[in-house]
């Protein structure tokens, strides 16, 4: 029983259970969740094989792309060779067999989520286990803390919101066993590890990106100096599954383009490394000093000097309390120090190319949770066995970075169940009460002001998953929060004039068009029965527009409306030769 309860993975599996159970009812179908309902049920196409392809949002075709935004789907400025295609047949497949056992009732996606972070919390626990116990029972403070480390992060929120996000818990889970046969194979000799550890790998490849991550781990683990004879032979296996993963992604067409959030090295290799240094500072400023997940700062909104500084702040923080651990270390726990930097720098680089956001340190926090139990633990340790200035000012930092993820953080979790309760009544009262409850097949929908965009994009495909009706065109005239001015130069024109501001200066919608392909003065884009024309543009994209319909605006087919009191209201269009300011 003692044994049983100093168990790591106990710890761990407790932590997760402690944040992850409370979280179970709130699950909620959000974002990319109802693309992935219509696949499955067969109201929405899209590229490759159902069901294992419920991450294929655009293979970036002419004709696929035009298609979408014919109906609206896409808003009229996304970009034309727009592409979001990732491999992940396995964890498309996981949520197809949600869907076959739940139908549309939340709670059976919400209980696969619940097993994947438990799984992957066990997981690094083993891993912390072997790498980091003293003893043979594991008894060491350090092989603890990385699981509940990990399970309180507040980063993991996302996965256990919405299905769509869950890919990244089954690619880690797999990966890290992969990771853990490995070492068992090479540390033990366990024969069956040396199959073992590329077949979780390649699970984890089919999962999701991530899975490169926990190959880097393994290869990190061969190439560390003086680690093991026959390294290159141990490693080759995982570099070759690597390279035919790799090469089957590019030739399958996987990847992203035409957009600057989900930045594809193999499209656009000079805007991902020009983006890499502050993507990955703001990656390690959430990992050690929680900036994004805990303490809110927008990696959108965040000029690259302010992510670049909690980078280094957070690298500063972590040697700070590593290398004097470093120095009094033996020679074996400075190997499994140089492997854990090592692998953890590589698992950045995926990341890189992801819509940045806290969850996107998921991944690397599983080596970083490792390290930062190695600092906080051996910081206490050095305070206890020597009292000296540098001692106590190492302390004091360890306590104050455990109070921020062993206190502040789990905190988080329960803090943000009262404000997702009172979101989710606002959006049953919206559905409620959109105001666009008559729209017919034969309708062309138009919003006049912008400010709302996700409310327009839940409300498209809440329609199709649930059967409503979706009318011939949804056209979002503008995304712009600023003031609109329209005015109206003959029967089937409006212009429109954004006061202070351009179309773009919410930089979300650039993961709908690529800064590389600017929308300027003279550019249109044709749409069936609506020709868009940029009069004038800015730095924050176009400012003057001139929208040429089809029809007379008086049609009966044209619907208008606009945001008004937490709803959508008709609205008619101004007169010939009449104005009308949406503020």
């Amino acid at each position: 029983m003692t044994r049983f309860l100093r168990s790591q993975v106990l710890w761990g599996v407790a932590a997760a259970l402690l944040v992850a159970v409370p979280r179970v009812p709130l699950y909620r179908f959000v974002a990319s969740d109802f693309l992935q309902l219509g696949i499955l049920q067969e109201t929405i196409e899209r590229p490759g094989t159902p069901p294992f392809n419920l991450y294929d949002f655009s293979d970036g075709s002419v004709g696929l792309n035009r298609t979408l935004l014919a109906s609206g789907e896409f808003p009229w400025f996304t970009d034309p060779a727009w592409k979001m295609r990732f491999f992940r047949p396995l964890s498309s497949a996981l949520v197809a067999l949600s869907y076959a056992g739940s139908g549309l009732n939340p709670f059976g996606y919400a209980l696969q989520g619940l097993f994947w972070y438990v799984a992957l919390v066990a997981a690094l626990a083993a891993l912390s286990r072997r790498v980091l116990a003293r003893e043979r029972d594991g008894s060491s403070l350090a092989s603890y803390l990385p699981a509940v480390l990990f399970a309180f992060a507040a980063r993991n929120l996302a996965p256990l919101s919405y299905g769509s996000a869950r890919w990244v818990l089954v690619a880690s889970t797999l990966g890290l066993l992969g990771v853990l046969a490995h070492l068992r194979w090479r540390q033990e000799s366990w024969a069956a590890g040396r199959w073992l550890a590329p077949l979780a790998l390649a699970l984890s490849l089919l999962a999701g990106e991530s899975g490169l991550a926990f190959a880097g781990f393994v290869v990190a683990w061969e190439v560390v100096p003086q680690r093991a004879r026959g390294w290159w032979r141990a490693a080759l296996p995982t570099a070759l599954l690597v390279a035919v993963y790799l090469g089957l992604y590019l030739a399958g067409g996987y990847g992203t383009a035409g957009q600057d959030a989900y930045l594809s090295p193999a499209d656009a290799p000079g805007a991902f490394l020009a983006a890499a240094p502050a993507r990955a500072s703001y990656v390690l400023g959430d990992m050690v000093l929680g900036t994004v997940s805990l303490f809110g700062v927008d990696p959108l909104e965040a000029s690259p000097a302010v992510l670049l500084s909690t980078g280094i702040a957070a690298v500063a923080v972590l040697a700070l309390l590593l290398v004097p651990v470093y120095r009094d270390a033996s020679e074996e726990r400075r190997r499994t120090l140089r492997w854990l930097v090592l692998g953890t720098a590589g698992s950045l680089v995926p990341s890189l190319a992801a819509l940045p956001g806290s969850r996107v340190a998921i991944v690397p926090f599983v080596g970083g949770s490792i390290l930062l139990a190695i600092a906080l633990s051996g910081s206490w340790r050095r305070w206890r066995s020597r009292r000296s200035a540098a001692t106590w000012a190492a302390g004091l930092l360890a306590l104050a970075l455990a109070g921020l993820h062993l206190v502040y953080s789990p905190y988080v979790w329960f803090a943000a169940i009262g404000p997702t309760r009172a979101y989710d009544r606002y959006l049953e009262a919206f559905h409620r009460r959109s105001g666009l409850e008559g729209i017919g097949l034969d309708d062309t929908v138009v919003f006049l002001d912008g400010s709302q965009f996700i409310h327009l994009y839940y409300e498209y495909n809440d329609r199709r998953v649930h059967g409503r009706a979706v009318p011939t065109a949804w056209r979002e005239l503008s995304a712009s929060g600023r003031e609109h001015r329209y005015s109206r130069p003959d029967e089937r024109t409006l212009d429109l004039e954004l006061v202070g501001g351009g179309m773009f200066e919410d930089r979300f919608l650039y993961a709908l068009r690529t800064r590389r392909r600017p929308l300027s003065a003279g550019d249109a884009v044709e749409l069936p029965g609506l020709r868009v024309e940029i009069l004038a543009s800015g730095a924050d994209g176009p400012t003057r527009l001139r929208y040429r319909f089809a029809h007379p605006l008086e049609d009966p087919r044209y619907r208008f409306y606009v945001w008004k009191d937490g709803a959508f209201a008709a609205e008619k269009p101004p007169a010939v030769g009449g104005r009308l300011s949406l503020e």
